[in-house]
């Protein structure tokens, strides 16, 4: 008898549920989930295709169905063998996966929430390390004027450089990076 004959022909009568294997099954990390709301939905269930006894837990095929629809087959040899999920497909994998993560419970303080009238000061902002400069850090503003930053900055010895070459007014200048305001990433007007 094939697979796809043991299916269309499985008896419906007692449907089980248990939420949790697929928070495992589908490789979620660690999230807070609704139980109780989740085992009382009643759309994912899952009926028993060979069943049997080991040590203390039953084991063998599973048929999962999502919504009256096949999703998976799973199969646990043993207790304590790893359940193990075949799709019915990638679409069915997705559907059962954004149900899961429907009944994620998603506390206040574990999000962090944009705050947008948080100051920065006004001008731009400043680095410690030459290191930390990026390509795109082409001007800055050093004793108030707008300079060229010189690419690439000559080689240094000292990983942790805290001084920078630059142009002020056509003369190249090595100064302490920390002097220099870099603009932030605004359009200009």
């Amino acid at each position: 008898m094939k697979l796809k004959d043991i299916i269309a022909n499985l008896s419906k009568d007692s449907p089980e549920c248990d939420l949790g294997i697929f928070v495992n099954a589908i490789c979620f990390d660690y999230f807070d989930f609704d139980y109780e709301k989740a085992e009382n939905d009643g759309r994912l269930v899952y009926y028993w295709i060979m069943a049997w006894y080991c040590t203390d837990s039953y084991v063998g095929l599973r048929a999962y169905y999502l919504d009256d629809e096949l999703v998976a087959v799973s199969e646990q040899p043993g207790r304590k063998y790893k359940e193990k999920f075949n799709w019915a497909s990638k679409d069915a994998f997705l559907k059962v996966k954004n149900y899961i993560k429907s009944f994620e419970i998603i506390h206040d303080e574990d999000i962090d929430l944009l705050n947008e009238e948080e100051e920065f000061p006004d001008g731009g902002y400043t680095v410690d390390f030459r290191n930390q400069l990026l390509r795109y850090h082409k001007f800055g503003i050093y004793e108030g004027r707008k300079v060229e930053i010189v690419w690439p900055q000559p080689k240094s010895d000292n990983y942790i450089d805290q001084t920078i070459v630059l142009i002020d007014n056509g003369e190249r200048k090595t100064v302490p990076v920390n002097d220099v305001i870099f603009p932030y990433g605004v359009k200009n007007e």
